[in-house]
């Protein structure tokens, strides 16, 4: 839960340094705000691919598990 407020809080930091930096026209300053976003975002993405991953292997275990025990 943690996480998700730690990427949230960094997204929206991230969009402000975005806005800052087209405001003032600063490119480093923009650059460095979409940079921060993005990684809030993959860290996302890479937290959501796990969970998949976790539920698609507990479900060819439990196939697994009950192949075996249909063929005993």
């Amino acid at each position: 839960m943690n996480n998700k407020l730690d990427d949230t809080i960094s997204k929206a930091m991230g969009a402000v340094k975005e806005n800052t930096g087209k405001m003032v026209k600063s490119e480093a300053t923009e650059l460095k705000g979409k940079m921060q976003r993005m990684g809030g975002n993959m860290t996302e993405l890479g937290e959501e691919a796990v969970k998949n991953t976790k539920e698609r292997l507990a479900g060819k275990a439990n196939d697994f598990l009950e192949e075996y025990k249909s063929k005993r």
